[in-house]
C-alpha cells in the first residue's frame, strides 16, 4: 500500500523545489506517477517519488503557497499558508492545483 501522505509530501517538494536553486535558472513541474497520473491504480508511488530528491536552504529560501493570480504576479504578500523549516511537510486534500513561491524578495521573479 502507497503511503500517500509520503506521495504527497514528496510530489509537492518536487514541484515546490524545481522552482529553487542557489542559482535560479528556470522551474520544473513534475506529475505525479508521470503519464500513469494521480490516479491512486496502478503506480507505485514509493518507487516514483524515490528516485527524486528535493531539499532548500531555509537560510536562502521558503515557501509559499499562493493563489494563481499570485503565482502568476510573484506575490507573496497574501500567502495561503507558508513554510521555512527546510524540511516541511505538505498534504494535499484533494485534488487540483496548489502554487508555490520563494517568498524571499525578488526570488521568483529571477524565475
Amino acid at each position: 500500500m502507497v503511503c500517500v501522505k509520503e506521495a504527497v509530501f514528496l510530489f509537492l517538494m518536487m514541484v515546490v523545489f524545481g522552482f529553487f536553486s542557489t542559482t535560479v535558472i528556470g522551474s520544473t513541474v513534475y506529475n505525479v506517477g508521470d503519464s500513469a497520473g494521480w490516479t491512486g491504480g496502478h503506480v507505485d508511488y514509493h518507487m516514483w517519488a524515490s528516485s527524486r530528491t528535493f531539499q532548500y536552504n531555509q537560510q536562502l529560501h521558503n515557501v509559499i503557497r499562493v493563489s494563481l493570480s499570485d503565482f502568476h504576479s510573484c506575490n507573496a504578500f497574501h500567502p495561503i499558508v507558508s513554510y521555512s523549516t527546510g524540511n516541511d511537510t505538505i498534504t494535499i486534500n484533494g485534488p487540483g492545483h496548489y502554487y508555490y513561491i520563494c517568498g524571499f524578495q525578488g526570488h521568483c521573479l529571477a524565475g
